[in-house]
């Protein structure tokens, strides 16, 4: 008869600790592998979102809606328009940008495309994407989370809203990743932990018939192949790097995590590219909400505070005053000094009325045109006045002799609460005022420095 073979106790915990250990592992890498998905598709998302925010933000709406079907190629608002979607191409090589509006029979066409192999005409149907339309209708950021297939490719795509001069949605950017790029990004490190767990289930069971030290000796080998995944996470980064416009983070700073483990190295440059990407975003965020030529807030900042102004106003918590600027006589000095000098007395007065109320309340919202928004503040008209006119002269006197003196017009006013106004008021009350202030000058120095 045969005897039966025992397994020891001793045997029993080291398959058991061994197994346990494989679980743990297979565990962690599933963990690291959604983990990184989930990372690298919102690093997309916010992306596209930037990318597409920014580029409406730097279209003028008042100029888009000039565009039709007869507006020729070569006109100068269809360059103007063009320029802009190639400068973002050619920034972001991964993407295709473009501008679509809904006509008056509720289709949705394509206005300006920006690829210049396969170029949509103008009133060329788009395909239907829930993104685009909530865009279009209620003008918000939006993106299609699933992929779009057109005879253009297959895509994942954002939508900015186009606003005009009055804020009107009047049409929208939009903004398509190549579902290539993002899928191969994906693919390529599902396939690095789909091997990770073929061998990691060939070492269990290896491991099962071994001693704990050779337990151990695997789980080393583990954490080796675990201490790779950092290094790609890094070339992920760098390829992000590489695709980004504006400033990332330095190098140097990017390797500077090291843990006691490999496996909490890997979580400290996960965490690191994490710190990245925020950076990145905070970046184009700062872009898209600072007018780049002379340091204001921009149009975009200016239509999000009126959000939270008018939140203030409806629940009768408002108090603030609006003041209008407009500066004087800056055709005459484009025309007759250059648009340089036209650039230079712009910052100048920016960097005038940006002193006095600081950026966060200083907005430019036209090429000679900023308003000044202050809440909480206990200034009288008369006040305002003399504080500008102060400023002007104390930048004027110590300013360059070949330089063109800064002078605008401006007009103040104030939130009445409890008799129904409402912000577009006051906004016309100080602009009646400004346009006085305008007479005013012209009459007194005639037409030398008219618009």
């Amino acid at each position: 008869m045969k005897k039966k073979r025992v397994v020891s106790g001793s045997t029993k915990n080291i398959i058991f600790i061994c197994i346990l250990l494989l679980g743990i592992t297979i565990g962690i890498a599933i963990f690291l592998n959604i983990s990184l998905k989930k990372r690298i598709k919102e690093m997309v998302y916010n992306s596209m979102n930037n990318v597409s925010e920014t580029a409406a933000a730097f279209i003028n709406g008042d100029t888009f809606k000039t565009i039709g079907k007869y507006t020729s190629s070569y006109s100068d608002e269809y360059k103007e328009i063009k320029d802009v979607l190639d400068k973002f191409k050619e920034n972001n090589d991964f993407v295709y940008i473009y501008t679509v509006k809904q006509d008056d029979n509720g289709k949705y066409i394509f206005v300006i495309d920006q690829d210049n192999e396969k170029t949509a005409s103008y009133g060329e149907p788009i395909v239907y994407t829930d993104a685009m339309a909530q865009a279009l209708r209620d003008g918000v950021t939006t993106i299609d989370r699933e992929k779009t297939t057109d005879t253009w490719g297959s895509y994942y795509s954002a939508f900015s809203p186009i606003r005009d001069s009055e804020g009107k949605v009047v049409g929208a950017v939009g903004v398509d990743f190549d579902s290539i790029w993002y899928e191969d990004q994906i693919s390529e490190h599902s396939t690095y932990f789909i091997i990770l767990f073929v061998l990691a289930m060939a070492a269990g069971v290896g491991i099962s018939l071994l001693l704990m030290s050779q337990v151990v000796k695997k789980f080393r080998t583990l954490n080796r192949g675990l201490s790779s995944l950092s290094k790609d996470i890094d070339s992920l980064t760098d390829e992000i790097n590489a695709k980004s416009p504006g400033e990332t983070v330095k190098k140097e700073d990017k390797y500077r995590y090291s843990g006691e483990t490999d496996i909490e190295e890997i979580n400290l440059k996960m965490i690191s590219m994490e710190k990245e990407l925020k950076k990145y975003i905070e970046y184009v965020h700062n872009q898209a909400f600072t007018d780049t030529m002379t340091g204001a807030s921009s149009k975009i900042a200016y239509y999000e505070y009126l959000k939270e102004l008018q939140k203030k106003i409806d629940s009768n918590k408002a108090n603030f005053m609006v003041i209008v600027f407009d500066l004087n006589g800056l055709k005459k000095i484009n025309d007759n000094f250059g648009h340089e000098c036209g650039d230079d007395f712009i910052t100048n007065s920016a960097s005038v009325i940006v002193k006095l109320f600081g950026k966060e309340n200083t907005f430019r919202i036209g090429g000679d045109e900023f308003i000044v928004i202050l809440e909480d503040k206990d200034y009288t008209v008369e006040e305002i006045n003399e504080m500008v006119l102060r400023e002007v002269d104390e930048f004027n006197m110590h300013m360059p002799k070949e330089d063109v003196p800064v002078s605008f017009s401006f007009g103040a006013s104030s939130y009445r609460a409890g008799v129904n106004d409402t912000f577009k008021k006051v906004f016309k009350r100080a602009d009646e005022i400004m346009y006085q202030y305008k007479g005013a000058f012209y009459k007194k120095f005639g037409d030398r420095r008219k618009n």
